[in-house]
């Protein structure tokens, strides 16, 4: 039985969480739920040994840029580093990033380059809502449980919510990946680099809204 760690990093998701994790079990995907509420809850946690995962779930609103957790904001580049230190990462893990933008190549550019733990990347490249997000994983996690080809599952979802959906693998951007190591400085990965600093102002919650595909809308 396939095993599938899920974390939820938005209070809002809790809807979509409910129907991703009925669709887990129909595909007979025993699913353990980690709600954090804060991007240093998330980093803390994540330092724990996990026994090894299938897939690895993130719920969340999301952009190019990277992933809300909370109130606060986590870039692609530092997500990938603390998912690094997750030990429910294995060879066969798919990330599956549940939230707008995750099915960005860029994304999975940044994920795969920073941490060599991620060998699938999974989502929707555009902003999709709450039925469009659930569709997605139960064509999914049918499709691929079956051992259904990725350029068939990738197609078969597109169709089915109207917008790009993909399926990235390390092996296929094994050149990409090569040449963005070649930069000198981690934040060199990141096409979307935004200083830290940037969001830790007062005002970080209104700055973030001005950022191009901000988080703003339930994913």
């Amino acid at each position: 039985k396939k095993r599938m760690m899920f974390i939820k990093l938005t209070p809002d998701y809790d809807a979509t969480a409910k129907l991703i994790l009925a669709n887990a079990k129909c595909s007979n995907i025993h699913t353990e739920l980690y709600n954090y509420k804060s991007k240093a809850e998330f980093r803390a946690d994540l330092v724990r040994s996990h026994q090894p995962f299938d897939y690895l779930y993130v719920g969340a609103h999301g952009n190019p840029q990277g992933i809300a957790a909370g109130s606060d904001f986590i870039r692609w580049a530092d997500f990938a580093q603390d998912l690094c230190g997750n030990q429910g990462l294995n060879d066969e893990c798919v990330v599956y990033l549940g939230c707008c933008k995750g099915g960005l190549k860029t994304v999975a550019q940044v994920l795969m380059t920073i941490c060599d733990g991620i060998h699938h990347v999974v989502g929707a490249g555009c902003d999709i809502d709450e039925q469009e997000a659930n569709l997605a994983f139960h064509n999914f996690s049918f499709a691929h449980g079956r051992g259904t080809l990725s350029t068939r599952i990738e197609q078969s979802i597109s169709l089915a919510i109207n917008q790009k959906f993909s399926i990235f693998n390390r092996e296929e951007m094994h050149a990409e990946i090569t040449a963005l190591r070649s930069a000198k400085h981690v934040h060199e990965y990141d096409p979307y680099y935004v200083p830290e600093e940037f969001y830790t102002t007062p005002e970080k919650n209104e700055k973030m809204k001005l950022i191009e595909g901000a988080v703003v809308s339930p994913a």
